[in-house]
């Protein structure tokens, strides 16, 4: 007896009529598979109805018919799967009404008073909230928010705008989303974005920044045990080495950790370029990205800091500025504000007195000039 026809009492049977020449080229490839006839016209109809089925859903998607959510139903695949089919197929990305309703209230209406969701007055939590994911593939890690106002969640900040076109690099997607339409996409692909500290710390003292920063780490280490992300995304590089005790503290895999410089200033094209590549190896997007980083896991141990000299630390900022004279101070606080370098033995950014001796210094005679306009590098 064939093992596959033990349940055969719950199948019906119908009867075909198959020309010589086809019955030949089945039998020919049972024999190749190791099975019967039936067997493999069985599987042949089901693999057949499983492609006609996404073809039908992608054709619906791609006429409006359908949502991404509908058509990832209709063709009995999860939606991860389905947006990389729609991709696959060259179709661009339409937001679907079902998430554009999850931006509204509950009851699907706006909430009181006319505000939006993503109104400048919107507590941040509500908003991280509202665009967690049901299941978190991505989890990108942030300090906290800015003093300023702005946020990811709100769309009005750099994170925000350089995350978007590094999404449209890595997806293949010439004009991506915006905003509240972006905000879910980036939900709908299973990325979730979440600060290590409740409250605002970008002006604050060095010390309490730390201390604040330090305090997030158990609530850190519950998110991901909770959530179980396949990456983790850093993006800040001075919270790097906080992340990775609240991922050791889960028991996530310390390879499956990225950390991105800050995307500010010259900054911004390696912080898109490095995400484009990473969301294409996650994504598995088939986008052709050139980066210049790895497209796996960033290897930045907390140690890191004092790899790279601050001689090529200054260096790049300077380059960063065009070479135009900038004084020692302003240097300084571009390298503490990006997180760029910190001294390996006290772990903290270099003062502009460093900067200046530094500059001065006669082993650095050759690289840079130093005068009453400022610092600069000297013509190579």
């Amino acid at each position: 007896m064939n093992p596959n026809d033990d349940d055969r009492s719950a199948r019906s049977q119908v009867t075909l009529r198959l020309d010589s020449d086809l019955l030949r080229k089945i039998d020919v490839l049972a024999g190749v598979e190791g099975v019967d006839r039936t067997e493999l016209v069985r599987r042949l109809l089901a693999d057949g109805l499983a492609d006609r089925r996404m073809k039908a859903a992608i054709g619906e998607y791609a006429t409006g018919r359908r949502s991404a959510w509908s058509a990832s139903e209709s063709a009995g695949v999860a939606l991860y799967e389905m947006l990389d089919r729609i991709a696959e197929a060259g179709v661009p990305y339409r937001m679907d009404p079902e998430a554009l309703d999850r931006l509204r209230s509950g009851d699907g209406s706006p909430p009181p008073g006319g505000s939006t969701p993503n109104a400048p007055n919107a507590p941040i939590d509500a908003l991280r909230s509202r665009y967690q994911p049901s299941v978190t593939r991505v989890l990108f890690v942030g300090e906290s928010s800015p003093a300023g106002g702005t946020h990811f969640y709100r769309a009005d900040s750099n994170l925000y705008r350089a995350t978007r076109e590094a999404f449209g690099i890595g997806f293949s997607v010439a004009d991506p989303p915006e905003r509240e339409d972006f905000l879910a996409w980036f939900q709908d692909l299973g990325c979730w974005l979440v600060d290590l500290a409740d409250d605002p710390v970008d002006r604050s003292a060095t010390t309490k920044r730390i201390r604040t920063v330090d305090a997030g780490v158990a609530a850190l280490g519950q998110t991901i045990r909770e959530v179980q992300p396949a990456r983790v995304v850093v993006l800040l590089r001075r919270v790097a080495p906080a992340v990775r005790r609240a991922a050791r503290v889960a028991g996530f895999d310390d390879r499956a950790i990225d950390v991105l410089p800050f995307p500010i200033r010259q900054w911004r094209p390696v912080y898109v370029d490095q995400l484009a590549g990473i969301l294409a190896d996650v994504f598995d997007s088939g986008a052709t990205v050139t980066a210049s980083g790895p497209r796996h896991a960033v290897a930045e141990p907390s140690t890191s800091y004092g790899a790279r000299g601050l001689n090529d630390v200054m260096a790049d900022v300077l380059r960063g500025h065009g070479n135009a004279w900038m004084k020692a101070g302003a240097i300084a606080r571009e390298i503490a504000k990006a997180d760029l370098w910190r001294r390996p033995g006290d772990g903290r950014h270099p003062p502009a007195s460093q900067i200046s001796s530094r500059a001065r210094a006669r082993a650095s005679a050759d690289l840079f000039q130093v005068g009453d306009l400022g610092i600069r590098l000297r013509a190579s």
